[in-house]
């Protein structure tokens, strides 16, 4: 499925005003398309380092993105607490949203040079109360694992657009990789609050 994201850039064939579309499951390289306003025209998208530092960069974060929005995916399939698949299912979407912002990202520098404003996605927290399971749930192991696992990969993410920020002299481009850092710190505390629920309550604590 491919979803429209915001800003346009130019048709490469009349100079209109083209969207981008991103596609969450990227065939042989293209991850999606420019589609003119204009002219109607395609222009498929894909990603190539080209000898640019920056691009590189920003390709190894749309790959650990995809990456990490998979795995909560699938860890929401896999856990039987209700409590578990909402926390899973919300973080995979906020993985999505980053692969698709750095995409945009990508596009922007490759060809008009510039950068894109990022504020952030903003808090991560349940929408409603969730109830819990009082007798318990039959993957318990495996969310802990899952935790564990996903404790490892926000904290590597977060270093890394640490390291992109100090490395980056655009302070527009600095910004944006300072509240990739902020986001994915966030969400390194609430998994491991989580985990140690789990091990030491038997329950998540998520959606309290």
């Amino acid at each position: 499925m491919a979803e429209k994201v915001e800003g346009t850039f130019k048709c490469q064939k009349c100079g209109g005003e083209a969207e981008l579309f991103i596609d969450e499951t990227p065939e042989g390289g293209k991850v999606g398309r420019l589609v003119c306003k204009a002219c109607g025209s395609e222009e498929e998208v894909s990603l190539e380092d080209m000898g640019d530092k920056r691009l590189e960069a920003v390709i190894i974060a749309v790959d650990a993105e995809r990456e990490a929005f998979l795995f909560y995916r699938s860890a929401a399939e896999k856990s039987t607490s209700p409590r578990g698949r909402d926390m899973f299912e919300q973080l995979s979407r906020f993985e999505i949203a980053h692969y698709k912002t750095l995409i945009h990202l990508y596009l922007s520098l490759k060809r008009e040079k510039k950068w894109i404003p990022y504020s952030g996605f903003g808090e991560l927290k349940a929408e409603n109360r969730i109830e819990g399971s009082p007798e318990g749930y039959t993957s318990k192991e495996d969310d802990v694992q899952a935790l564990k696992l996903a404790i490892d990969k926000e904290t590597q993410a977060a270093a890394f657009y640490r390291k992109m920020a100090e490395e980056t002299d655009d302070p527009q481009g600095k910004e944006m990789f300072q509240n990739l850092a902020k986001e994915e710190e966030m969400h390194r505390q609430l998994l491991n609050d989580q985990y140690y629920a789990l091990l030491n309550q038997g329950e998540w604590v998520w959606g309290d």
